[in-house]
């Protein structure tokens, strides 16, 4: 096992809420969150050793028992009760949950948007934001907006600006050698409290209803795949004679025929892996992950007209788009 999870992973873990989702998660999260449960339980059960828990939490830089500052940390929330995720492991084994499946128990996850750094705003303007000077019109924060704003912007928008400056830092874009960049990056570091506080929400520690068969979910995601791959072909074969209209959707199918590739090198799988999850979970699961990203950046078919081809072909496409996605959910919804 490598040391540490790609960059993209730990990116993936960091992220703070998503501002372009309709719930604000992370995408993916909650199925790390479900595996950390899934590890923890097998640790209870002796399947799996205390050393080696500690050795994947290491791997992917989360924290489960106290905040850190170079650490992703998960707590979990169970009846409005604040509890650590070991502690919520130990709800889910006490209550007869299955061994896997342990999504289903997870109604969401919250990120925090604040508290990354234990700062107050004028200091940070003084040893951060004066010292933020790059002003080019592509590139973003824009420096003259930022130094404007920071001081009357909500705290969560003041982290949020933090969190970016270090991050662009770290990556060695035009901050990185910014007059005082240095200074300001090493300040950060010493007020920095974690990397990510996420909260997963238990909403049932008991199994009151039938959980999904997690094989039937992923049999039918494979089906709606297939199913969204024939009709973008179908479709693009029909408006042959409408060269934007034939490309788009030819490029839409290519997409959908490489999801599958495209997912073993996701960073949900680093993670996975890392956390000890067997491997025809992983690749289900970063398969259905995959396959949400890619419908969850929709269709695009915004032509003023439509021709009468794609217009006849659009209530198929639709049905089949919106099939996949739920398919996918509910893959997710019950993994790990």
């Amino acid at each position: 096992m490598a040391f540490m999870v790609s960059s993209g992973a730990r990116r993936l873990l960091a992220s703070g809420p998503d501002p372009f989702s309709e719930s604000g998660e992370v995408r993916g999260l909650r199925v790390v969150g479900a595996a950390v449960l899934a590890l923890l339980r097998a640790e209870a059960r002796g399947e799996v050793r205390r050393a080696d828990v500690d050795e994947a939490l290491l791997h992917t830089l989360l924290s489960i028992d106290a905040p850190r500052s170079d650490r992703v940390h998960l707590r979990a929330r169970v009846a409005g009760v604040e509890m650590s995720v070991r502690d919520a492991a130990a709800l889910l084994t006490t209550s007869a949950w299955p061994k896997w499946q342990n999504a289903c128990a997870i109604s969401r996850i919250e990120t925090r948007a604040e508290g990354f750094f234990d700062v107050e705003p004028a200091e940070a303007f003084a040893r951060v934001v004066s010292t933020y000077t790059v002003n080019w019109s592509n590139f973003m924060p824009y420096a003259p907006a930022v130094r404007a704003h920071f001081m009357s912007d909500s705290t969560s928008a003041q982290q949020a600006f933090l969190r970016a400056f270090l991050s662009l830092y770290d990556d060695g874009t035009d901050v990185t050698y910014q007059p005082g960049a240095d200074r300001a990056a090493a300040f950060l570091r010493e007020r920095q409290r974690f990397l990510a506080w996420h909260t997963m929400v238990l909403n049932d520690v008991a199994p009151a209803r039938r959980l999904p068969d997690a094989g039937a979910c992923e049999s039918a995601l494979h089906v709606a795949l297939t199913a969204y791959v024939d009709a973008l072909t179908s479709a693009s074969q029909a408006v042959r004679e409408v060269r934007s209209e034939f490309f788009h959707l030819e490029h839409l199918a290519d997409a959908a025929r490489k999801v599958h590739t495209a997912s073993k090198t996701s960073p949900l799988a680093d993670v996975l892996v890392s956390l000890l999850v067997p491997a025809p979970m992983v690749a289900s699961l970063t398969l259905a992950q995959a396959v949400l990203d890619m419908t969850a950046e929709g269709m695009s078919l915004e032509y003023t007209p439509l021709s009468p081809s794609l217009a006849a072909a659009l209530p198929l496409l639709s049905s089949t788009h919106a099939a996949l996605a739920a398919a996918a959910n509910a893959v997710l919804g019950s993994g790990c």
